[in-house]
């Protein structure tokens, strides 16, 4: 079917629905239900989401499948079984009234009692099935449909208060009809939605609901049974959450104690903490803390062994989530030992994510990093490692995109100077200093700013002191790299300024002094730098010249550069153009 049916379908509803107003004791009531809603259901399946009348639709959509439940209840069945249940008893007995998630003692539920439980529920499902004879409005499926339906009505409804109380106690009694064990997380669902179904409301239902359909649902909102359901719903949902925390439990200190455990061990603890996060979902409950927590741990053990990176995407979900909820009976040092796994889990998924090639991996890594660093408790040593990465890929990034260049090149240099400041490892600091200095060249490249030329030979020279002042950072790539560079910008900026600024001798001397410190070690552009001293002995010996040194000063300058370009030539190969530029330098200088 084309989206040039889409009018049609919808317009074909609507007009079923009108007559269903006109004659609500019809009997075919039901079945015009029944074909409004398969309208309704096309329509919504053929439009996209951002189209303009989407919104529009899915009122509608909504509003016919509450009344399609309106039609078909038999939740007062589902009420009436579960109020007689002695498992349910059972459950209430032995949780506080109070909270309804601590337990008086352990609870013993033997699996028969539970499997009579939920065949006595599913007892009443068939039944009501027969005797309605409306499987296009209670099939699993179809329940399905009007959770989706409710669902859109309840996002698109966050300005209506009385909107947000129909739909959300709508969805609640089609999730509700649907009631079963192996799927834990519409129970959970089911539960949230009853409590935000009963919470005050700031309006009278009646102001942004069609009388028609207030009326229909009428024996739904005022259903005296609602929040004895809710309760008995939550204490069945609580019980499940603690048996599999008590599962994982014990599965995860089995797992700890053994050191030749296998990975079937730990999938089995994984699975177990999972079913009961499912449980507990929007609940607020204090078991879910420690549910979320045990599932992250395992799931980083796994992500450690295997590198699946879904160990580290799901937990990472589900630790977020917790962040922003109060858990007053978890103590302080557990809640910070989760946002310490939280912090380094994110740190380990950006930094997965950075080794992609692909742009949308480097974007999400980028995120990453950034929730990592504000998750991380500043006394933290890490947090100056997490502060540099996301320099290094802001950084990264900047290459890649000149309408965000300026703000990249921003954060990064932010990161940096913030992780400068949170260590004490003068190796690293050493390090940050030479990205940063990297970093603010770069911008000066881009903006032609004078001000980030200066700092960025600022940060070079901090580098370039604390390599000084412990010599043997000099054979490390990213510290002799470090000096390489700013050494390169200074002569470069000497030989562009030497007429019109008055470059002095003393500018010059100390980097002779830093290509001298770093050409006694090995790497890839050490003959570069040999060439590079002799160039500064060059423009030094031209310095002090013009600041009417000694002819025996200036000489001894220009007999360094002479040997600095000989001693390179001779480690160059003949056919090298190193080669070639270097008896260039030489011809210059004698």
């Amino acid at each position: 079917m084309s989206n040039e049916n889409i009018p049609h379908l919808f317009e074909s509803a609507v007009s079923i629905l009108n007559q269903v107003k006109s004659d609500p004791r019809s009997a075919s009531y039901g079945d015009s239900l029944t074909q409004a809603k398969h309208y309704l259901d096309q329509a919504v399946d053929l439009t996209e989401r951002d189209d303009p009348n989407f919104s529009n639709y899915v009122q509608t959509w909504a509003s016919v499948h509450a009344l399609c439940l309106a039609f078909i209840d038999y939740s007062s069945d589902l009420d009436s079984y579960l109020v007689s249940s002695p498992l349910i008893e059972k459950l209430n007995n032995g949780l506080r009234q109070n909270d309804h998630e601590q337990p008086t003692e352990e609870l013993y539920v033997d699996e028969q009692e539970l499997d009579n439980f939920w065949n006595g529920v599913s007892q009443i499902q068939d039944d009501r099935c027969l005797s309605l004879d409306s499987p296009a409005l209670l099939s699993p499926g179809a329940l399905a449909t009007s959770v989706d339906a409710l669902g859109e009505a309840i996002s698109r409804s966050s300005h209506s208060p009385s909107s947000l109380y129909v739909w959300n106690l709508c969805r609640s009694i089609a999730l509700y009809l649907k009631l079963d064990v192996y799927n834990p997380s519409e129970i959970s669902l089911c539960i949230s939605s009853m409590e935000k179904a009963v919470a005050p409301k700031e309006g009278s239902p009646s102001e942004d609901i069609d009388p028609f359909l207030l009326k229909a649902i009428s024996h739904m909102l005022h259903n005296p049974q609602n929040e004895t359901r809710r309760k008995l719903l939550r204490s069945l949902a609580t019980f499940y959450a603690k048996r599999h925390l008590s599962m994982f439990n014990k599965s995860w200190s089995l797992y700890q104690a053994n050191p030749d455990a296998n990975s079937t061990d730990l999938d089995d603890t994984i699975s177990a903490s999972f079913e009961g996060i499912l449980w507990t979902q929007d609940l607020g409950i204090t078991t879910r803390f420690d549910l979320v927590f045990g599932y992250a741990s395992a799931a980083y053990d796994r992500f450690t062994m295997a590198q699946r990176l879904e160990d580290l995407e799901d937990s990472v979900q589900f630790l977020q989530e917790i962040q922003f909820e109060s858990y007053p009976d978890i103590a302080h040092d557990k809640i910070s030992a989760c946002r310490q796994l939280y912090a380094s889990m994110l740190a380990d998924l950006a930094y997965t994510l950075s080794q992609s090639q692909r742009a949308e991996d480097l974007e999400k890594s980028l995120v990453f990093w950034r929730q990592s660093v504000l998750a991380t408790e500043p006394d933290t040593p890490d947090l100056a490692g997490r502060l540099f990465e996301l320099g290094n890929l802001a950084f990264k990034l900047s290459g890649a995109s000149e309408d965000w260049k300026p703000d990249y090149l921003a954060e990064a240099c932010n990161a940096y100077e913030r992780a400068a400041i949170n260590t004490t490892d003068t190796a690293f600091i050493a390090h940050i200093y030479f990205e940063l200095a990297l970093t603010l060249h770069q911008r000066f490249l881009y903006t032609g700013t004078r001000e980030d030329f200066d700092s960025s030979v600022n940060a070079g020279t901090k580098a370039c002191d604390l390599v000084r002042q412990a010599p043997h950072l000099a054979q490390s790539d990213p510290h002799w790299s470090g000096v390489y560079r700013h050494c390169v910008k200074l002569i470069r900026f000497a030989q562009e300024n030497f007429k019109r600024d008055t470059i002095v001798a003393g500018q010059l001397e100390p980097v002779v002094q830093l290509l001298q410190l770093i050409i006694p070690h090995a790497h890839q552009n050490r003959l570069l730098t040999m060439n590079r001293l002799g160039l500064a002995y060059t423009l030094l010996a031209r310095a002090q010249r013009r600041g009417d040194h000694p002819t025996a000063v200036l000489l001894a300058s220009l007999e360094k550069a002479l040997e600095s370009h000989e001693a390179a030539l001779k480690e160059t190969s003949p056919n090298d153009l190193l080669s070639h530029t270097l008896m260039a330098k030489l011809g210059q200088n004698t």
